[in-house]
């Protein structure tokens, strides 16, 4: 039940980004991005996970943003 104060109707929009892509597929998986070439990545069924693809922009954009600036 939500809280008094929250309307109920704002938690229908929620999306839960908890759970892997594939529900069969919940094997955790850690790896520590060192790499720029990640095709290995997408040969592991748990790394199309959300939290995954989100780590791997912002580790992409964060190296573009690196190397723009030593130029």
């Amino acid at each position: 039940m939500a809280p008094k104060n929250v309307n109920p109707k704002s938690l229908q929009n929620l999306v839960d980004r908890s759970a892997a892509d594939n529900p069969g597929e919940t094997k955790a998986t850690t790896v520590r991005l060192a790499v720029d070439d990640l095709a290995w990545l997408d040969s592991l069924p748990e790394g199309k996970s959300y939290h995954v693809r989100q780590a791997v922009k912002r580790y992409r954009a964060e190296l573009e943003e690196v190397e723009g600036s030593d130029g």
